[in-house]
């Protein structure tokens, strides 16, 4: 039986065989690699390097390697993966400088915290920013990057109308 390792050995595949230039994980998913409370989450979520022809070219390796393509999401070994475009600003930058993070033998890329919580906030419910709040909280966080990364991304009223004050 697959297991989560598999679905991010698939996704290394996709990075090695070029059909995306570079992926993260963020969302719920990428939250559990940093000290948050875990959360139940029903899929995973990517960030992948915006490009021509994505769509079609993730349909085509799915099909190719035993993998589905339905509602608009890659189902790799029955877990339904998410695949956001980088468009904007802040989501081209949580490629920049993802932390990487062995799990089970497999090295997962995930979207940086401080990068990671601002895109929690800036597309989430009430739910997830507090657990992004978690992460301001008690992770170990570079507070000098993230009022850098508010100032860059004009999230400042973003980030006080989730209830954050100004680091």
């Amino acid at each position: 039986m697959p297991t989560i390792a598999d679905v991010y050995r698939a996704l290394n595949a996709l990075q090695s065989e070029k059909i995306v230039e570079k992926y993260a994980v963020c969302g719920d998913i990428g939250l559990l690699f940093y000290p948050v409370e875990p959360t139940i989450s029903y899929h995973l979520e990517i960030v992948v390097a915006d490009s021509k022809n994505l769509v079609s070219s993730l349909k085509n390796w799915a099909r190719k390697n035993g993998f589905a393509w339905r509602d608009g999401f890659l189902w790799v070994h029955s877990v339904p993966v998410q695949i956001k475009s980088a468009k904007s600003d802040l989501e081209k930058h949580a490629l920049e400088g993802p932390r990487f993070f062995d799990y089970d033998g497999v090295c997962v890329p995930v979207v940086a915290p401080e990068i990671l919580i601002l895109l929690v906030l800036s597309s989430a419910n009430s739910q997830r920013r507090a657990r992004a709040f978690d992460l301001v909280e008690h992770g170990s966080l570079n507070q000098k990057l993230l009022k850098f990364l508010i100032g860059k991304h004009d999230l400042a009223g973003v980030w006080r109308a989730a209830g954050g004050e100004i680091l």
